[in-house]
């Protein structure tokens, strides 16, 4: 992240607003309507060598997940995952056309990606993002490993309301 100087600054998120979900001090996610664009923004800000994922649904059952994997400046990835069990989920090629992302190097080892997706991606049984409704959603992430793996209790199952206004609570 740039301070005000524009020098890069602590990469390590500040919660700054209703939409930051803080990941047990390893990063964040921010995650909003932008009414501007009516696409869902995604902020995901990693240390390399870690990733996180993000479900579109109560739990690991039935849920579309994107997942965040911060190997490295210039190798790092946006994959979309289809979850039917707590087992591993299976890659889902079909969804991820509908995830447009940039990675950014922030320096202190630190990633950001930007990712974006419409409410709707047109896409048989992709997640529907509903504004101005309370959604039950899942975020999990591994500081120790950038590939998808188990996650231990690095886990957060919430409900976050999405509101047409760009804000948002949980």
């Amino acid at each position: 992240m740039l301070d005000s100087s524009g020098s890069c600054a602590a990469a390590e998120p500040v919660d700054d607003n209703d939409c930051v979900q803080n990941l047990n001090g390893m990063g964040s996610f921010d995650v909003h309507y932008d009414a501007a664009t009516e696409l869902i923004l995604m902020n995901c800000t990693i240390p390399y060598g870690s990733y996180a994922g993000w479900g579109w649904g109560l739990n690991m059952i039935q849920t579309e997940m994107v997942i965040f994997s911060a190997y490295g400046k210039d190798t790092s990835t946006v994959t979309t995952y289809y979850s039917t069990s707590k087992d591993d989920p299976d890659l889902d090629t079909t969804t991820q056309p509908c995830y447009t992302s940039t990675i950014t190097d922030l320096g202190n080892n630190y990633a950001q990606f930007i990712t974006t997706r419409p409410l709707d991606c047109g896409i048989p049984d992709s997640y529907v993002v509903k504004l101005d409704t309370e959604l039950h959603l899942i975020t999990g992430w591994n500081p120790d490993d950038p590939k998808l793996s188990y996650h231990e209790n690095n886990v957060l199952e919430f409900v976050q309301l999405f509101a047409a206004d760009g804000t948002c609570t949980f």
